[in-house]
């Protein structure tokens, strides 16, 4: 039997089969959870409407993006399930990811209840998407844009660095991309999956990745990926329409603070994300007295940092 998966990366590696709208269904969702909380909400609500903007998709698409989402989510992500093999148990254990969708409603809404047996693994599922994914990938019309991505920002986030170098054997790629049984002719995949995220991921993301391919003779073997964080944004707050004049600008030296401890966590917390994710609590709670006193505390929580 070849399932000899943990537990705790079964729905990580089962999230790579995703497909662009499923992956685009889950990351919305997390952008609405509430950043301090502790445990992970288990229903969510589509309002598609705002998952349009939240993807860029214009006025003219949103009728056909309405279907394209309802169908990813009662078809596709309904359907999904992952095995992992309980070491405790001695078993394989299979498992799926909903308990429960609805839709059809006069609001246009759609919901979806993920599996309670799974709460725990999903906790992790969050913290790994919302520390490089939200705000990066939102504009990515490519589901292998997303996931070159992901993966590319794992090896830089481990490197510490502002550029690392890493390589995938064609095999390997192919499989972390759920393609191994599609593009039998290397120069298709070279077209429309690695040429396509290279340009797509450094025009919309806060990294540059550049590649080479390796060949064992004539061969095409493994792929040489160098990925280069671009320069620093300006600090600058998210501008929220409802609530912009209540929403201070944090200072360029607590920014840099900030940005410091999460890089000494080693979590893998982007701070933009987490600037994101402060601003967003601010607008729903209400503008702290002290918005650098509170977001040096927010960041603390974050990435996990007793704060004395």
């Amino acid at each position: 039997m070849n399932i000899k998966i943990t537990k705790s990366n079964a729905i990580i590696n089962s999230s790579y089969r995703f497909s662009l709208n499923e992956l685009r269904i889950v990351l919305y969702g997390l952008s609405h959870i509430d950043p301090t909380a502790t445990e992970f909400p288990l229903l969510h609500h589509i309002h598609i409407r705002e998952l349009a903007e939240f993807y860029n998709i214009g006025e003219k698409d949103r009728g056909s993006f309405y279907d394209d989402i309802k169908h990813a989510l009662i078809t596709k992500f309904w359907e999904r399930d992952f095995s992992y093999y309980d070491e405790e148990l001695e078993k394989v254990v299979k498992r799926r990811w909903l308990i429960e969708v609805r839709y059809g409603g006069k609001d246009a809404s759609l919901s979806y209840h993920y599996n309670p047996l799974i709460k725990n693994q999903l906790q992790q599922l969050a913290k790994r998407f919302t520390s490089y994914f939200l705000t990066n990938v939102a504009n990515m019309k490519s589901i292998y844009s997303m996931r070159i991505y992901e993966i590319s920002v794992m090896y830089l986030n481990a490197s510490k660095q502002q550029k690392t170098v890493f390589s995938r054997t064609i095999k390997d790629l192919k499989h972390n991309l759920d393609i191994s049984d599609k593009y039998k002719n290397f120069s298709d995949m070279k077209k429309r999956v690695l040429e396509h995220a290279r340009k797509e991921i450094n025009k919309q993301s806060d990294i540059i990745i550049n590649y080479e391919v390796i060949k064992h003779g004539r061969t095409p073997y493994e792929i040489k990926f160098t990925v280069t964080k671009k320069e620093a944004r300006k600090v600058k707050t998210l501008s929220f329409e409802a609530n912009k004049e209540s929403l201070k600008q944090l200072s360029l030296n607590v920014f840099e603070k900030a940005k410091e401890i999460a890089l000494k966590a080693g979590t893998g917390w982007d701070i933009y994300e987490i600037e994101r994710q402060f601003h967003e609590y601010s607008r729903k709670k209400g503008c702290p007295d002290n918005p650098d006193g509170a977001f040096i505390a927010f960041v603390k929580k974050k990435v996990a940092i007793r704060i004395n």
